[in-house]
């Protein structure tokens, strides 16, 4: 295993979080330009998609699980670039950061799951049941649930080492 420097650490911190709001912004705009944006533009200038509303709605409702998911990856680009500034490992800015990333997992694996599907039945898309059983997604609102846990861990870790550094 190799050690790392304080400064070469921070470093790569910066570049990953750098890299994380990077890809997240992009994947973003590509898909609200081709979800949102371009089918607006298309109804604008009286040439409506072939699917006409109801397919972007359709492509929106498909969306929505990408879109919990991307804000996780960016609040990761924000946490480690809060980190590669100077904060502590036991901070609160790791304690949030960990704490929204885990409810972006959980909230897109239950959109996935659970809404998505009722409200493609609600646009007349489809038909069948009310919940789409998805192992990935329940797997996904596990282990959100551990990274937000692991969020509150960081966070009482922290209040322990206030408590202990009033003793010394």
């Amino acid at each position: 295993m190799v050690k790392l420097s304080e400064a070469a650490l921070r470093t790569r911190l910066s570049r990953l979080g750098l890299a994380a709001k990077l890809v997240a912004g992009l994947a973003a705009g590509i898909l609200a330009a081709g979800n949102i944006v371009a089918p607006v533009l298309l109804v604008a200038i009286g040439n409506p998609p072939p699917q006409g509303m109801s397919g972007i709605t359709v492509a929106l409702i498909f969306s929505l699980p990408a879109f919990a998911y991307l804000y996780g990856v960016w609040t990761l680009g924000v946490t480690f670039s809060a980190l590669a500034r100077g904060s502590s490992l036991f901070s609160p800015a790791l304690s949030a950061g960990l704490r929204r990333v885990g409810l972006a997992l959980a909230a897109g694996a239950v959109t996935s799951i659970a809404v998505m599907p009722n409200l493609l039945r609600l646009a007349g898309h489809t038909q069948g049941g009310y919940l789409h059983f998805d192992t990935g997604a329940m797997a996904l609102i596990l282990t959100g649930g551990a990274v937000f846990l692991l969020g509150g861990i960081i966070d009482r870790a922290a209040r322990q080492e206030a408590a202990m550094s009033e003793f010394i």
